[in-house]
C-alpha cells in the first residue's frame, strides 16, 4: 500500500512538473504573438497583465489570465504610436489632443484610438487618446493555436 502512495505521488508531481515547463513555453510564446500582433512593449506584458498559474500537486490545472487593461499609446514601440503636432505629453503618462475647435476632434490622426473628452481640475475640457484594444480579448485570439501547441509541448514533456 505504501508503495502505491509512493508511485501515486511520483506520477503527481511528473504531471505536475510537465505542465508547469509546459506553461513556461506557452507562455513565452504567448508574449511574443502579442508583441508581434500589437507592436506593444514587452515589459508592459509583465506578470501582472498575463498570469500565469502554475499547476499544484492537489490542482493538476495551468492557465494564463490576461487583465481586461486597455493598450495605451505609451505601451506601444516607439513607431507605432501616434505621432502628430496636435498631441503633446503635458501631464502624467497620457497622450493629451490639440486642435480641438467647439469640442470637435479635427486635426491630428489617433491611429485607431478613442480620443475621449475628460475635464481638468479647473473644470475646462480636453481630449486625450484612449486605449486601443483590450488585452484580455487579444489574448484570446491566440487561444486555440496555443491550446494545440501546449498539448504537443506537454506530449513532448511526459516522454522525457
Amino acid at each position: 500500500m505504501a508503495e502505491f502512495k509512493d508511485f501515486q505521488k511520483s506520477l503527481t508531481q511528473e504531471l505536475r512538473n510537465a505542465l508547469n515547463r509546459t506553461l513556461s513555453k506557452i507562455s513565452k510564446e504567448q508574449k511574443q504573438l502579442l508583441i508581434a500582433r500589437l507592436k506593444v512593449k514587452s515589459n508592459y506584458l509583465h506578470k501582472r497583465r498575463l498570469t500565469p498559474h502554475r499547476a499544484k500537486l492537489d490542482d493538476l490545472i495551468i492557465k494564463i489570465t490576461a487583465t481586461n487593461k486597455k493598450i495605451t499609446p505609451f505601451m506601444l514601440q516607439e513607431n507605432y504610436r501616434p505621432k502628430s503636432k496636435y498631441y503633446g505629453i503635458p501631464n502624467g503618462r497620457t497622450f493629451y489632443v490639440r486642435g480641438i475647435r467647439r469640442g470637435v476632434l479635427d486635426k491630428g490622426d489617433t491611429h485607431g484610438f478613442k480620443a475621449v473628452l475628460a475635464k481638468d481640475k479647473t473644470g475646462r475640457d480636453y481630449y486625450y487618446l484612449d486605449g486601443l484594444k483590450r488585452l484580455d480579448s487579444e489574448a484570446l485570439v491566440f487561444f486555440n493555436e496555443l491550446k494545440e501547441k501546449a498539448q504537443e509541448i506537454f506530449t513532448k514533456e511526459l516522454e522525457i
